[in-house]
């Protein structure tokens, strides 16, 4: 509590004379006793345990990695034959494509000013539609040929385009490969399938189908599992609109393990559209060794942190404020809970994470924060270790000024400013 004290009193004395600053020896009457006296202050207070605060955070999860990525985020209004890949590391966290090699080629697309979006999956801002009847595709650097690869795009259709097929290719450096598309259903919704591809532009056989259909308008996002034997794919298992955020796939929606062609290792990605009857719109293409990677697991994973208190810090029995930092990309932490002796004292939902601890007992107590992100996910800090006592008063001497000058015989208005973390019951003026 702050208070501020101006009292009139008659100067004797004879000179004009300059005032020092605190030249003043002011008491302040509180709850225990404090004298402070100019030039020194002295303070008769009880002696403060202190200990030592450990800062840290507790990260339950780990950092999504990729083998390619591309957020479609070049210049101009056109990708053509010639545009250059983005080459280096991808970094989903701000949005850099990495991980291919050479030249876009086969064509021309527009390239969008906007960007497709989809729930809980970090997106950067700009995308690719069809430009007409054309196909045009990108090269990955290294993709590997044994285990599992993880794809992943966003996919928005305008409109039936009847028997006709037209979406995503992904082959090998040769050519063979498959197509992402759609069966129709409905003037607005089919049903996801994959095309058996030869010539890079071929479309050959269908050669599975999803038994739910999707909304073409919608910006869905479709994950591909690409299982490798000897080097060659042996299944190719969809999902269909999963989750982002979350580090375990779901059920597949279809899986494929026949009628396959030879695909060895997965170097094209592109867009193709035979014979132009729709636009195609494509966004956020990832090739990672897992699920979690390519549905934006933990890009950045949650992140807690208490601010305040700070190292060793004394706090006041009458109440203090715990302050923590958390942090998560993709997603949102939904709330943080605060405790104070291990026991839940209260939650925030929303930053900024300050919460107004109540009193608390003279002594020794810890402090601890744990953030929960909207996936579920926890992160909890360390034990911060503090001390609560009665903390003195403060005084301060606000008029007049250090350095001003008064006439002998008049009126001088002292004031001071005083605060307390309770109480200021009363300054006395020397």
């Amino acid at each position: 509590m702050n208070t501020k004290i101006f009292i009139n009193i008659a100067s004797r004395m004879r000179l004009t004379r300059e005032i020092e600053p605190l030249t003043n020896t002011i008491k302040v009457n509180h709850r225990k006793a404090t004298r402070f006296s100019n030039p020194n202050f002295y303070k008769m207070v009880s002696s403060f345990m202190l200990a030592t605060v450990f800062l840290a955070v507790s990260v339950l999860n780990a950092s999504a990695t990729l083998i390619a990525y591309d957020p479609m985020n070049y210049s101009g209004s056109q990708i053509n034959t010639g545009t250059a890949a983005p080459t280096g590391t991808p970094n989903q966290v701000t949005g850099t494509g990495g991980g291919w090699t050479g030249n876009w080629g086969g064509g021309a697309l527009t390239l969008n000013s906007f960007g497709l979006a989809y729930s809980g999956l970090p997106v950067a801002g700009k995308s690719i539609n069809t430009l007409g009847a054309n196909v045009l595709y990108n090269h990955i650097a290294s993709a590997p040929n044994s285990g599992s690869v993880w794809v992943s795009v966003l996919f928005k259709q305008t409109g039936d385009i009847g028997g006709n097929r037209a979406g995503v290719i992904l082959e090998s450096g040769s050519g063979l490969g498959i197509m992402l598309a759609y069966q129709q259903f409905s003037g607005t919704q089919g049903k996801p399938c994959l095309m058996a591809m030869n010539g890079t532009t071929t479309v050959g056989s269908q050669i599975g189908t999803s038994g739910t259909a999707q909304t073409y308008a919608n910006s869905n996002l479709y994950v591909l599992k690409f299982t490798y034997t000897s080097g060659v794919v042996s299944s190719i298992s969809v999902y269909s609109n999963p989750t982002a955020g979350q580090s375990t796939a779901p059920a597949a929606d279809f899986t494929v393990s026949s009628s396959l062609p030879s695909i060895g290792a997965l170097v094209n990605f592109g867009l193709i559209n035979p014979v132009g009857a729709a636009t195609i719109t494509l966004d956020e293409f990832r090739v990672g060794d897992s699920f979690a990677d390519v549905v934006g697991v933990s890009v950045i994973p949650v992140n807690v942190s208490i601010t305040s208190p700070t190292n060793s810090q004394t706090v006041s029995i009458y109440g203090f404020t715990v302050s923590a930092n958390a942090t998560v990309v993709p997603g949102t932490i939904t709330n943080v809970d605060f405790y104070v002796d291990a026991a839940k004292v209260g939650s925030l939902t929303s930053a900024p994470f300050n919460y107004s601890a109540g009193s608390v007992t003279a002594g020794a107590h810890t402090l601890q924060a744990v953030a929960t992100d909207s996936g579920g996910i926890m992160a909890t800090s360390t034990v911060v270790n503090v001390t609560a006592a009665d903390l003195p008063p403060s005084v301060t001497v606000t008029n007049p000024a250090g350095g001003s000058q008064i006439l002998v015989g008049s009126s001088v208005s002292l004031g001071a400013s005083a605060s307390d973390d309770n109480a200021v019951t009363n300054v006395n003026f020397y």
